[in-house]
């Protein structure tokens, strides 16, 4: 369970890292996703336990969409 734990706080804080790296703020990715900026900065800051899958493919793809 712990490397589950570890894992799903690794993947969370890489979206932080990701959007850094884009040079995005949170309220640009708000704008493009439509997930409120509270929301987002709790899900980076680990203070969101279980995103949905909807959350964490949205921010993957817009990530990546991103890097090109």
């Amino acid at each position: 369970m712990r490397i589950i734990q570890d894992f799903e706080i690794s993947y969370m804080l890489s979206f932080k890292q990701r959007r850094k790296a884009l040079k995005l703020t949170l309220r640009e990715v708000e704008s493009i996703t439509g997930l409120s900026n509270a929301y987002l900065s709790q899900l980076e800051n680990n203070k969101i336990d279980k995103p949905s899958f909807k959350t964490v493919i949205t921010l993957h793809n817009l990530y990546k969409s991103q890097e090109n």
